[in-house]
């Protein structure tokens, strides 16, 4: 896997968790390191809920998608009070939506907990982190929210989720799309973008 010199940074509202953001960058930068291998290992160093609590702070600092998804990952392996952070961090204004989505998929809820808005914000930021590390990524990641017309449907209301990385996702899928109608809607929905940002 490609890493970013540096994709862990912090908006600037705090300081991101020193241990955690090495244990993820060694992740992201070793080959044979295996996310839940590092972090049952470190859970059990600091225990789980210090662990639970360290990685829940790193998912509300880090401003970059890749690796805040993969924090969210890391909550899958730290056992009970992974699940109970994930639940406060419902509360947060940008992580609610991605803490709601990774509650469905482990069960605590049901499917339809994710409301519209809050769906495309999910998402963004699943496309965000696919384009971070290779924009062709993207393509197939669309591919994932439906059929065509769901495809077109997302990529036309992309522009108003508020995501840094909507930019990105946009650009990625007007170069690499095969589908040059829905090429052409992301170049319409980026348009929108910049044209609503000045």
């Amino acid at each position: 896997m490609t890493a970013n010199p540096d994709p862990a940074g912090a908006p600037g509202s705090g300081e991101v968790p020193e241990d955690v953001r090495r244990l993820l960058l060694r992740v992201v930068k070793n080959s044979d390191a295996r996310l839940e291998d590092e972090v049952r290992a470190w859970a059990e160093e600091v225990g789980p809920e210090q662990a639970a609590d360290r990685l829940a702070a790193f998912v509300e600092l880090a401003d970059l998608s890749p690796i805040r998804q993969l924090a969210f990952q890391a909550l899958t392996f730290v056992g009970e009070p992974g699940g109970a952070a994930v639940q406060r961090l419902r509360e947060h204004p940008f992580t609610g939506p991605f803490a709601t989505a990774w509650l469905i998929q482990h069960g605590h809820l049901p499917d339809d907990a994710l409301g519209p808005s809050d769906e495309l914000l999910a998402i963004a930021e699943s496309l965000a982190a696919m384009a971070a590390i290779d924009a062709a990524n993207v393509v197939a990641g669309l591919r994932t929210t439906g059929d065509g017309g769901r495809q077109h449907e997302v990529v036309a209301q992309l522009w108003r989720v508020p995501h840094p990385g909507v930019a990105d996702v946009l650009d990625a899928v007007s170069r690499a799309h095969p589908d040059k109608g829905l090429a052409k809607e992301a170049r319409r929905s980026l348009h929108k973008l910049r044209s609503s940002r000045g």
